[in-house]
């Protein structure tokens, strides 16, 4: 019979076609003669008269495609020929790569099956059933197949409990795929698309199976040529090699193995030590037409590569992160690529045992090569969008208008394996499209620890208390929307250090892996110990820290080195300091939020330098579970520029009875000094603590300090005794033992330390070295900048802010846009607003103003306090104090707005304390040191061990020292005389003030100021104040049975103030 050529016809074309006949059966050798015209269209090769024309069909195939690549000019295969070529391929190399699917697999439900047909026992039993149908096909078994194909194999994949068939053995070709495989063109949203013809196949395009180097099995064209190196070389050299003997009916699919001869990666020296043979569920050995079929063993069958690398549109900091080596480089490279390695892979991998290299090519293309236990393995990454089967695609972050940035806190390990125990993480994303579809939901992290032999593990999520570590589910803290350009997300891994993170970038639907591998910096074991000393305070915070057993200027905190590792690589120069070099680098998009929402790179003195105003960000209003970084941090950004606009600051934080805000305040704080004692080489478990309280703070605030103090400093620093190491002095005490040590005054007589904070002024009195007694009021600077008694945080009572508010003009854009957004916002009060004013003196010139226009407001808050201070010594029968020295940020309100000539501030200091002393007193040494906020720390610092403790004593301002129980107790005296004498002392002091005054005009200090007028403003307050603020702030806060540790003097000397500051020339 002549050889006959079929017109193939592509389904629905209506056009009338013409059969010829032939007489007889054809036979198995007329269906090898059969020879087809070129076609595109895969569901056309299936109308031959026989139920197994498919066999013959995957069997032209071969030829035809080996004609392709020996005479592509004349004789192209089609990619219909092509593609069933490209199955049969891959079906054996799906059973070759079996184990590493398997493996892949385990968490997918899915698995291969392969079952048996064997032709006696089911064609017994179809021709039983059937008679004619089996009769039938017997005759064409074996007309087709031959004696020889007794038993066939099908290839099931089981998927989630469905079954669908793959393929089955041919002795034609080893395997053919069923037609619903085969391919067709559809069209989704406009576009043209192919998917496979079957509708149960269908679901392989949401969870394709995918090859092990890349590419979709059955969907993705990819001949020989381009499979894997150690696939080829099973194909050729173990099943289809030249000296073995095969089956004549494999000619077309060995001469097509066979025509590879001159492949570079086809060798001799291949070994198959590495097969096993591949079994069917009945435990027969797969084997089609007299060759078995094997899978690979070896541990090379793991997928290190992913199929898909992203380019992000900045450098990454090889110092801090494992990167690709490029080879070569170029110095203009403003761009990298995140490491292509799966999960899999990283499992696989030993930590230190990874060197990866990327070679750049044309068209932003990049060629990676791993190299991991000796062996190398290689990707092809290209930006094509249709790549060529067993390519990787670039997934570039610029073309796709989206971004991210990582960022670790702290980036130090301890040597101590118990000590690193805890890390949060920062991941912030942007979508710069105008229809978003990005987001930092987008972005997926997963942690890996290393165990004792160097092998990644997968540190779990903690789902619930019982986990003793692991990492806590991530939390959105921001989305991207009107207030942000971007979002973020912590992730925080506790009680569990990490070595790599596997991370996954979802967009359009589709996964993209990629790995971290962080380069931590890493403590060494020493013996030194440290001491740090923390001034929290209502306006501000400070810490000092000095090595322990040397008698050294201590120092305040400041760090060299960074503690968060960002993602992002650092500016290249000499000329910035390290964190405008890291800071500078952080993408646009992201500044704002991250610098507002997390920790500063390090504290490097400059940018960021204590004190730190004692300020909590956290996000939206509301505040009832305050988590650290999750939504609340400490706002190092304050009175720096604008805060991300879902933020809000909260100042006042000491005083106030929740507990919560401060909690994480004082816990980042700790983390910062883990931080620093790290970088040092300093044993975590021996550091003191050092803090500070003030003797007014209520019983229960008092104790609600100590218990954050003990529960946070022994959880983060692993403290070997928090009894001994955690110390607690009070802030009016400290000082003294800084200046006695620096030896910063002449008498020791008789030392009265006035320590002037925000909310609070602390007193002690030193009688020759020893403490006698210490007081503590709930009176500050901040009276100075507040609205009286209005309770309102919106409050603009204050007359100094009235006065200014309109007239000053910031020039940098940072501060101009904060100042705004201030002044608009219902959540800053006047302190806040004027102390950025202060904080920007330069471009405000703000103490210039406030010293000519507000002086005798400072003066008269001068003159209480230390009319206060004296009457109070003598009330207790103490000689006045012949050395004064101030202390604590606050008073530094005394040389910027009063005077700075230490003459006048010791003349006016003299007036008050002769007339409250009545004699004329003329030695009293008055001492400003520069060191005014740092010497509570200081002091702590350098405190004496085994100093007497100044006895604790409540002062009412009445001129007695009379102790009384409880409130009631207080209540009651008042009514039966107290508030009369109170009135007394006050009016009194008021008596002083205008003297004052006056002493300063003559001295030519103060100019314009009548000086009567001011004594009648404050002289009209204090009867009202006296009996209304005595109700509203004692009686309606106070238990009656609570202890009172304040005062009662300055009731009516707030009103007064917030007075004085309305008057001004207008």
């Amino acid at each position: 019979m002549s050889s006959i050529d079929i017109n193939i016809i592509q389904r629905g074309i209506t056009n009338n076609f013409e059969w010829s006949a032939e007489q007889g059966h054809i036979t198995a050798a007329d269906l090898g003669k059969i020879g087809e015209q070129r076609t595109d269209n895969c569901g056309a090769l299936n109308a031959l008269p026989t139920p197994f024309a498919r066999f013959f069909v995957f069997k032209e195939a071969f030829r035809r495609v080996l004609e392709d690549k020996l005479d592509p000019e004349n004789k192209p295969a089609g990619k219909a020929y092509e593609h069933l070529v490209s199955n049969t391929l891959d079906v054996f190399e799906l059973l070759y790569n079996l184990k590493y699917h398997e493996n892949r697999w385990k968490s997918q439900d899915r698995r291969i099956v392969i079952k048996e047909w064997n032709y006696a026992d089911q064609m017994k039993v179809l021709k039983n059933d059937v008679p004619i149908l089996g009769n039938v096909v017997e005759s064409y078994f074996k007309e087709d197949l031959g004696e020889a194909s007794k038993k066939l194999f099908f290839i099931i994949l089981e998927d989630k409990g469905k079954e669908c068939l793959l393929a089955t053995s041919s002795p034609m070709t080893g395997f053919i795929t069923p037609p619903d495989l085969d391919l067709k063109t559809v069209t989704r949203a406009g576009r043209k698309e192919e998917d496979f013809i079957g509708e149960i196949y269908q679901a392989l395009n949401i969870t394709p199976l995918t090859r092990k180097e890349g590419g979709k099995y059955f969907k993705d064209i990819l001949l020989f040529e381009n499979r894997s190196e150690d696939f080829k070389n099973y194909m050729y050299n173990k099943l289809f090699s030249g000296g073995a003997t095969i089956d004549a009916r494999f000619t077309e699919l060995r001469n097509y193995i066979q025509a590879f001869s001159a492949d570079r990666q086809i060798t001799n020296r291949w070994s198959d030590d590495d097969l096993e043979p591949v079994y069917s569920v009945d435990n027969s050995p797969l084997e089609v037409n007299g060759i078995p079929i094997y899978c690979s063993k070896a541990t090379d069958v793991i997928n290190y590569l992913t199929d898909a690398i992203i380019r992000l549109p900045y450098k990454i900091d090889s110092d801090k992160f494992v990167t690709l080596i490029f080879t070569p480089d170029s110095a203009d490279r403003d761009y990298d690529y995140l490491l292509p390695l799966t999960k899999e892979g990283l499992e696989h991998l030993k930590a230190g045992d990874l060197k990866i290299t990327g070679t750049k090519k044309s068209y932003g293309d990049v060629n990676v090569t791993l190299v991991c236990n000796g062996k190398r393995h290689e990707r092809y990454y290209t930006t094509d969008k249709n790549p060529t089967a067993g390519k990787g695609t670039v997934l570039d972050l610029s073309l796709a208008k989206i971004n991210f940035d990582i960022a670790l806190f702290p980036n130090v390990l301890s040597y101590k394996a118990e000590e690193n125990n805890y890390f949060k993480i920062l991941v912030a994303a942007t979508d710069q499209n105008e229809n978003k579809t990005f987001s930092v939901a987008n972005l997926a992290l997963d942690f890996y620890a290393t165990d004792k032999a160097g092998k990644y593990i997968h540190v779990e999520e903690a789902t619930d208390n019982t986990y003793e570590n692991g990492v806590k589910a991530p939390f959105i803290r921001s989305q991207q929307d009107s207030d942000n350009d971007c979002g973020t997300k912590y992730y925080e891994v506790f009680n569990t250090p990490f070595d790599a993170i596997c991370a996954e970038l979802y967009l359009e639907g589709k996964a993209y892996p990629f790995a971290i591998i962080p380069k931590w910096d890493k403590s060494e074991p020493s013996e030194k110990t440290f001491s740090y000393a923390i001034d929290l305070g209502t306006s501000n915070t400070y810490i000092s820290r000095r090595e322990s057993g040397r008698m050294t200027e201590p120092q305040q905190l400041k760090m060299d080195q960074q503690i968060v590792n960002y993602l992002h690589a650092k500016e290249e120069s000499v000329q910035k300091g390290l964190i405008s070099r890291i800071e500078g680098k952080i993408p646009e998009a992201f500044k704002t939020l991250v610098k507002t929402e997390f920790v500063p790179a390090l504290i490097d003195d400059k940018t960021y330098r204590f004190p730190i105003r004692t300020a909590l960000c956290v996000t939206g209003d509301d505040t009832r579970k305050p988590v650290l970084f999750d939504n609340s941090n400490i706002a190092f950004f304050y009175e720096k520029f604008r805060g991300a606009g879902n933020q809000t600051v909260i100042t006042n934080i000491k005083w106030a009875e929740d507990e919560k805000n401060l909690r994480v305040f004082i816990r980042e704080i700790l983390l910062l000094i883990k931080a620093d004692i790290l970088q040092e080489n300093g044993v975590i478990s021996g550091t003191e603590v050092i803090w500070f309280r003030p003797l007014s703070f209520k019983e229960s605030i008092r104790r609600s300090f100590e218990k954050i103090w003990k529960e946070e400093a022994s959880n983060i620093l692993n403290l070997d005794s928090a009894e001994q190491q955690l110390k607690c002095y009070t802030e009016s005490e400290a000082p003294y033992y800084y200046f006695a040590t620096k030896a910063a005054f002449q008498n020791v007589e008789s030392v009265a330390v006035m320590d002037i904070g925000g909310g609070s002024t602390d007193i002690v009195y030193y009688a020759k070295g020893e403490a006698k007694i210490a007081n503590s009021v709930h009176f500050g600077c901040d009276v100075l900048w507040e609205n009286g008694y209005n309770q309102f945080v919106n409050a603009r009572d204050n007359g100094i802010f009235n006065h200014y508010k309109d007239k000053i003009n910031f020039e940098t854009p940072e501060l101009k846009e904060l100042y705004e957004a201030m002044l608009k916002s219902n959540n800053t009060s006047t302190r806040d607003i004027i102390n950025l004013w202060i904080s920007n003196d330069r471009e405000t010139e703000i103490s210039k103003r406030l010293r000519k226009d507000h002086i005798s407001t400072f003066v008269y808050h001068y003159t209480a306090l230390v009319y206060y201070m004296a009457s109070m010594f003598k009330a207790n029968e103490l000689p006045y104090p012949r050395t004064i020295i101030f202390s604590g940020n606050g008073s530094k309100y005394i040389d910027n707005y009063i005077t700075d000539t230490v003459a006048f501030l010791k003349q006016i200091t003299e007036l008050v304390v002769s007339k409250v002393y009545d004699k004329a007193i003329s030695d009293i040494e008055q001492v400003l040191p520069d060191e005014r906020k740092e010497s509570t720390c200081y002091g702590g610092l350098y405190h004496r061990i085994g100093a007497v403790e100044p006895k604790p004593v409540v002062y009412l301002g009445d001129g007695n020292n009379n102790e009384y129980k409880d409130v009631e107790a207080v209540n009651a005296a008042y009514t039966s005389g107290m508030k009369d004498k109170l009135g007394l002392e006050i009016a009194a002091m008021n008596r002083i003030y205008k003297e004052v005054l006056d002493a300063l005009i003559q001295q030519s200090v103060i100019e314009q100021v009548d000086s009567a007028k001011m004594k009648e403003v404050v002289d009209s307050v204090v009867k009202d104040a006296l009996v209304s603020k005595f109700q509203t702030e004692i009686l309606d806060k106070y238990m009656l049975q609570e202890p009172f540790n304040d005062t009662l003097f300055f009731l009516p000397v707030v009103e007064a103030i917030l007075k004085l500051t309305g008057i001004y020339k207008r």
